[in-house]
C-alpha cells in the first residue's frame, strides 16, 4: 500500500532544519524519509541541473526527481500517524509550494526561520566548511546575481534566500493558514524540547512526548584538520552515498561530521547591520504574519 507524507518540513535552510527533524524523528508515530532531502517538489520531472564548484556532488546522491521514486520514500514508514520529508529547498522554490498542493493537498508544513543576515552567514560558512567557497563573505554577496543567472544551487543564494515573508505568502496562496507551523531558531535555542513538542500537537501524535535535545547537526564554519572533515564529508565520500547508506556508515560518518569542533570568525557587525537593513520591509511583513515581535532581528 502506498503512503505518502502527511508533513513537510520546508525549510529554511540553515535555519536548524537537521536539528529539529533529528528531535522529530524520535517519536515513535513520526517516520521520516530516510533520505532527508529528497527536495522533489523542486526537481520534479527534470534532470538535476546546477553549475556550482561541488553542486553536482552535494546533490545528486539526495535529489529526486520521479514520482514514483518519491512514493519509494515512505516504503518503511509502516503504521506512523505522521509521515514526512525534510526538504529546505521546498520554502524557497517559486514552484514547489503549487506542487505540493497538487500533489498532497490535505499535508501539513512546517517552517522554521533564522534571523535572515545571520542564516546567510551561516550558509556562506557551510559552503566554506566543504571547500565550495573561496570568496569572502562580502565578496560573495556581490558574486550572488551572477552565480544565480549561471545555475549555480539555491544555498549560494545567501541573500535572495532570506526574504521569508515572500516565501511563505506563496504557501499562502494554497494552503490554509492553520496548515503551516512557524517557528523560529531562537525557539530552538530558548527550548527545543517545548518547540518539538508544540509541532507534534500540530501533527497529532502525543506532544507529551520529549526527545533528547542538545543535538547538535550540519555546523559551518573552518574545520579542524580540513582535509580529513573534506575526505569524509566531500565527492568521494558522497560518490559512494547509497553504497554507504545500505552499510550504516555513512550515518556513522555523518555523526562523527555532526561533532567536528570548528570555528567560524564572527559576522563583521556593520555588514550584518547593511545586509539586515536589505531586509527591513520583509522582516515587518513577516512580524505581522506570525505575529510575534522580531525587533530582535533589527
Amino acid at each position: 500500500m502506498d503512503c505518502l507524507p502527511t508533513f513537510l518540513l520546508i525549510g529554511a535552510a540553515k535555519a536548524g532544519t537537521t536539528a529539529l527533524a533529528q528531535m522529530l524523528s524520535q517519536h515513535p508515530d513520526v517516520f521520516f524519509a530516510p533520505n532527508k532531502e529528497p527536495s522533489f517538489f523542486a526537481w520534479m520531472g527534470q534532470t538535476l541541473a546546477v553549475q556550482g564548484p561541488g553542486d553536482w556532488e552535494a546533490l545528486s546522491p539526495y535529489v529526486v526527481t520521479s514520482w514514483d521514486a518519491y512514493r519509494r520514500q515512505f516504503d518503511g514508514a509502516g503504521a506512523a500517524a505522521a509521515v514526512g520529508e525534510a526538504s529546505t529547498a521546498y520554502l524557497y522554490h517559486p514552484l514547489a509550494a503549487g506542487r505540493i498542493a497538487a500533489h498532497l493537498p490535505e499535508v501539513r508544513l512546517i517552517a522554521i526561520l533564522r534571523q535572515p543576515a545571520e542564516r546567510a552567514y551561516a550558509a556562506y560558512w557551510h559552503l566554506a566548511r566543504d571547500g565550495r567557497e573561496t570568496l569572502d563573505f562580502a565578496a560573495a554577496l556581490q558574486a550572488e546575481p551572477g552565480r544565480i543567472a549561471d545555475g549555480w544551487e539555491q544555498l549560494w543564494h545567501y541573500r535572495q534566500m532570506g526574504y521569508y515573508a515572500a516565501q511563505l505568502q506563496r504557501y499562502l496562496a494554497y494552503f490554509e493558514r492553520s496548515r503551516l507551523y512557524i517557528c523560529l531558531y531562537e525557539d530552538l535555542q530558548v527550548d527545543a524540547a517545548a518547540t518539538a513538542q508544540g509541532i507534534f500537537g500540530f501533527l497529532g501524535v502525543d506532544a507529551e512526548f520529549t526527545p533528547r535535545v542538545g543535538l547538535s547537526a550540519n555546523k559551518g564554519g573552518l574545520p579542524r584538520l580540513a582535509w580529513l572533515y573534506r575526505l569524509l564529508a566531500g565527492g568521494r565520500v558522497r560518490g559512494m552515498g547509497r553504497r554507504w547508506a545500505a552499510a550504516g556508515l555513512r550515518r556513522g560518518a555523518r555523526r562523527v561530521l555532526d561533532r567536528w569542533p570548528m570555528r567560524k570568525p564572527s559576522f563583521d557587525p556593520d555588514l550584518r547591520a547593511a545586509l539586515t537593513g536589505e531586509y527591513r520591509d520583509d522582516i515587518l511583513r513577516l512580524q505581522e504574519m506570525l505575529q510575534r515581535d522580531l525587533s530582535g532581528w533589527f
